[in-house]
């Protein structure tokens, strides 16, 4: 397994979906656990969705039908440019973090992805620490 897909918590057997991802980056993703991959389907329910977003116009089309792909017991992952990269962005942990909650879903924990990308991991407020 890769250390991006390790990261993500990506797991053996699971339906990871990946929406709005940088040029690359699904080559990047690789190699997923045993059985795992990545589904083309916009609207099919997935274990793992990761969402890329590039700035707060981005962040605020990322709507109920997109966050409802996630699998009851599954793992939301919103991505955004780190601070001080080349991708010019209006977005930081605590702008995601409030918006996300507006949404009904509570940032968990924070990864770096790569030199210019950071996740944030969300769950819904009665899911959190499970």
């Amino acid at each position: 397994m890769g250390d991006v897909a390790r990261k993500l918590l990506i797991k053996a057997g699971h339906r990871v979906g990946v929406v709005n991802a940088p040029v690359g980056y699904l080559e990047r993703l690789q190699p997923l656990p045993d059985g795992a991959g990545v589904v083309k389907s916009t609207s099919a329910a997935v274990d793992v969705l990761q969402v890329f977003v590039r700035d707060s116009v981005d962040l605020r089309k990322l709507n109920t039908a997109v966050l409802q792909r996630v699998k009851a017991d599954g793992v939301l992952w919103v991505c955004y440019p780190k601070a001080g990269t080349k991708a010019s962005t209006d977005l930081n942990r605590d702008v995601l973090w409030k918006a996300m909650e507006k949404k009904g879903m509570v940032g968990v924990t924070l990864v770096a992805i790569d030199g210019t990308w950071s996740a944030m991991r969300f769950r819904p407020p009665d899911q959190v620490g499970r």
